[in-house]
């Protein structure tokens, strides 16, 4: 255990230290695979730069053979052309376009012309065998990638298929057969060699020239598409690896990894995540998004993660921007945004069979097959996870709690399928998605409202067209549950009900380019949501209908200026309608606006200077507005409070400022972000109004006495917060990695004090509404992780998470206070979590086996005040592709 504040205990650092130690010097490895072969590519294109190029064509051989990316082949072809090898270079410029590039038509033609020039001094060559037309669907297109694919496994004494992270750096070479004897190598002239040079110029210039090609493309902190090093905003991204070695049966298991994440988990169904700040019970600061689809729930705020239609084996990877996100994605997007980008049929082909199964009755598994038929790919999952609560919330045969859900132990059960087709028509891709979850899980509620069961089922359809810079989406969210509290004292009035939400969203997009002092790459778009929601702890109205719908509607624009070189602008406008806001003159025709802009700096290649300045904005929710509930007090169960919404409240608004360096230092990317934010106008809990008459003190809908009133409101205190993340990624050998990031945050309340006058306080020891804000928030963040990937099959990842004491201020009723509310101090200690997994790959990476430890020390503690304790936890997992 740990003080309030102190450090972690020192005792177990010697085995931490070993093991980091035994990582580095340990046999050839293969952890991240995208980060190996960027190095490699990196490394053999400095190399043909600087003339070199034997040595850095066979750098770019090992890149390809770790992970195989058709613009290598290109790269590979045009540096055998400057070395005169031009059979050789007819090789790899044929297996580029077996691939069917965009610019394949132009390759070709070069490919004629370099064989004719060869030609007179080969002695009369065969010619070059024509390429079939570029259609996939061609029978002898297909042949021809056949072949090939088989050549290149037979070169790595691999299966044939995309190679994976721990494949041998072998090289992508055909055999020579009758077909193939016109590419024996033989010297050449310096005049054909010459001759061939300049055709080759012809063709575009080296994909190195371009974004580099293993660079993960960042889809969320811009409207277009950017290197990591180069968005416009505070990143990070998990990789498929880093999720794979994390041995996370959840999604926020592995966002622990983040830095300046803030993680309450309640349960094993329930965890809420903030960034910088502003954590709560039933979190509502995080947008979350799966393949830019929102699930976050408008009816209630927050993301309930049983249901967000993910399993963990099906996630490419994750994408986390930290701070304000609205100029890009409107309401919610308040603290950050969470994209979880799943794995497509093209790229991930195949029978796929994972499982996990362990303590408190975990069990997870389920079924991938995903493949690619010509021009249409596909990819189906059928999962079930289930998990049970860490402690009992009663006793066993307990009378004054009784259980109003069955399996009352249950805090997880989803079994779930979704599918995605892709069709790709050339620079057009259309994509229909869909799915489907049968579901009951948990999740503690705000106020005196503690935790709630919900069963039903939920489902999604998604519909896209991407061709470029035209961007169209549409999606439809549904969800059909039964909900309330888990347990209630037998006689008092119960308060489960149905709840029926849909959510429909349209958007558009589309871009062009233009020069003006520079180059400009300008896109804009609209968009419409519609929000339904049927729901009897809502109001009333028109009779007696607690259905709600809202029409939202939105534009945007941004304009990427690259004013030269080293020099560039990401500039962002959002204006949202809000209905509510419109019907109740809150802000001026009910719009909301999001500037923000940001200024990138790079003063040496992949070292880039960042200055952000950002606004974001969470609109009021269905309950937060239209709230009508008679909540019973369980030791009275003739009475109880009253709440109801109010639908004057203010959207709560964040300005934030950063400064920030990201960049790339032969194998280490270091990361350092300082920012400021102002927060205004938070939507807490109001305080509690006695009845002022008798005929007040009844509700009407249930005839029960009422005690008090109380709702919702906007806090006045405005909230400051200062703080930094500094945090890189250092990848010393092929198969290690290792990360590590330390947060800091200090945060102030100002509240006007009359007069003009302005009192501001970093003080939490006297609990009350606004320490209950400042005292959420641990100061120190400490995260470090180590993968290691072997060559022969052995896996291991380990993380560990240290976050310091915190206070939590939760309140409850009391009519005997003013105001009604009695805020309580809850003193949380600081605690070390040790994360971690050991596995083993075999028959040739097909079949895995491991063994995932989760609070590897048994550093019990508590996140919430309400969370269960959390403990020890042992998962045993399994995976096959076949």
């Amino acid at each position: 255990m740990h003080g309030r504040n102190g450090a972690p205990k020192l005792a177990h650092g010697g085995w931490v230290c070993a093991l980091l130690a035994l990582l580095l010097v340990s046999g050839p490895t293969f952890a991240d695979a995208r980060s190996d072969a960027k190095r490699h590519f990196h490394d053999g294109m400095a190399m043909i730069a600087a003339g070199q190029l034997e040595r850095g064509i066979a750098e770019l051989k090992q890149a390809y053979a770790i992970k195989p990316h058709p613009d290598v082949l290109f790269d590979i072809a045009k540096a055998y052309v400057d070395l005169g090898n031009i059979p050789e270079a007819l090789i790899y410029f044929r297996q580029y376009v077996a691939t069917d590039p965009v610019d394949k038509d132009q390759v070709v033609s070069v490919m004629q012309r370099l064989q004719a020039a060869i030609t007179p001094g080969q002695g009369g060559a065969a010619p070059l065998p024509p390429v079939q037309p570029s259609t996939a669907q061609n029978a002898e297109a297909q042949r021809l990638i056949a072949q090939l694919q088989a050549l290149i496994a037979q070169s790595q004494n691999q299966v044939v298929g995309p190679q994976k992270p721990g494949a041998p750096a072998a090289t992508p070479k055909p055999t020579a057969n009758a077909e193939d004897e016109m590419f024996e190598e033989s010297t050449i002239s310096a005049e054909t060699r010459a001759t061939a040079q300049q055709i080759a110029s012809e063709l575009s210039p080296s994909r190195a020239d371009a974004e580099d090609i293993f660079e993960e493309q960042v889809v969320t902190a811009s409207s277009r598409s950017s290197s990591e090093v180069r968005a416009p905003a505070s990143l990070t991204i998990i990789t498929e690896d880093e999720i794979r070695l994390s041995g996370a049966a959840t999604v926020p298991e592995i966002l622990r990894r983040v830095p300046g994440i803030d993680v309450a988990e309640m349960n094993p169904s329930d965890t809420n995540i903030s960034f910088r700040g502003f954590n709560r019970r039933l979190a509502n600061k995080v947008l979350v998004l799966v393949d830019g689809r929102s699930v976050y729930e408008d009816f209630l705020g927050g993301t309930f993660w049983p249901i967000i239609d993910v399993s963990i084996p099906d996630i490419q990877r994750i994408e986390v921007v930290r701070g304000p996100g609205s100029a890009l994605y409107g309401a919610n997007a308040f603290a950050g945004v969470i994209n979880i980008i799943t794995k497509s049929g093209a790229g991930d082909t195949g029978v796929r069979l994972f499982g996990q199964g362990g303590t408190q009755n975990t069990a997870l598994g389920g079924v991938s097959v995903g493949a690619r038929d010509g021009k249409l790919s596909y990819r189906t999952t059928i999962a079930y996870d289930r998990a049970d609560k860490w402690t009992k919330d009663a006793p066993d045969g307990s009378t004054s709690l009784v259980p109003q859900f069955p399996q009352p132990n249950r805090s997880r059960e989803t079994e779930r399928g979704d599918t995605r087709l892709t069709y790709d028509f050339g620079k057009t891709q259309v994509t229909v998605a869909g799915g489907y979850t049968n579901a009951a899980f948990e999740v503690v509620s705000i106020g005196a409202l503690r935790t709630f069961e919900a069963v039903g089922q939920t489902g999604f359809a998604r519909f896209e067209i991407d061709s470029g810079a035209t961007k169209i989406k549409a999606f439809w969210n549904a969800q059909r549950l039964n909900a309330g509290p888990e347990y209630a004292p037998e006689g008092i009035i119960s308060l489960q009900d149905t709840v029926r939400s849909d959510l429909v969203d349209l958007s558009a997009q589309t871009g062009f380019d233009f020069k003006a002092l520079g180059t400009h790459h300008l896109d804009l778009g609209a968009g419409y949501r519609f929000k339904g929601i049927t729901w009897a702890y809502l109001a009333t109205h028109d009779g007696n209908s607690v259905n709600y719908t809202e029409n939202h509607f939105n534009a945007f624009l941004q304009d990427d200026w690259q004013v030269t070189k080293k020099l560039s602008f990401a500039l962002s406008y959002r204006v949202d309608r809000d209905p509510l806001l419109a019907a109740q003159s809150v802000t001026a025709g009910g719009l909301v606006h999001s500037p923000r802009g940001t200024l990138l700096y790079e003063f040496q290649p992949e070292q880039v200077l960042r200055f952000t300045v950002g606004t974001a904005f969470r609109v009021p929710t269905f309950f937060e507005s239209y709230a009508d509930l008679f909540a019973p007090i369980p030791n009275e169960p003739a009475l109880g409070l009253r709440f109801q919404g109010d639908q004057s409240l203010r959207p709560e608004q964040m300005l934030q400022a950063e400064l920030g360096y990201r960049g790339r230092i032969g194998t280490f990317q270091p990361d350092v972000v300082v920012y400021t934010e102002r927060v205004s106008d938070l939507i807490t809990d109001g305080v509690l109004v006695q009845p002022g008459s008798p005929s007040q003190a009844v509700d009407p809908r249930t005839g029960q006495f009422v005690i008090g009133d109380t709702g919702f409101a906007n806090q006045p205190d405005k909230f400051f917060g200062f703080g930094a993340e500094v945090g890189g990624k250092w990848s010393p050998a092929d198969g290690v990695d290792l990360i590590a990031n330390y947060s800091w945050e200090k945060m102030i309340a100002c509240t006007p004090s009359g007069g003009g006058k302005t009192t501001c306080t970093s003080d939490t020891s006297i609990p009350n509404q606004t320490s209950s804000v400042l005292s959420n928030t641990a100061e120190h963040k400490l995260n470090l992780i180590a993968l290691w990937r072997s060559k022969t099959g052995f896996d291991l990842g380990m993380d560990v998470h240290f976050v310091s004491g915190v206070t939590w201020v939760e309140n409850s009723f009391d009519t005997s206070r003013p105001g009604g509310l009695l805020f309580t101090a809850y003193p949380l200690d600081a605690y070390t979590m040790i994360n971690g997994k050991v596995g083993y790959r075999f028959f040739n990476d097909k079949i895995s086996a491991g063994v995932a430890v989760y609070n590897l020390l048994d550093d019990e503690h508590r996140e919430n005040p309400f969370g269960e304790k959390i403990g020890r936890r042992v998962m045993f997992t399994a995976s096959g592709a076949f």
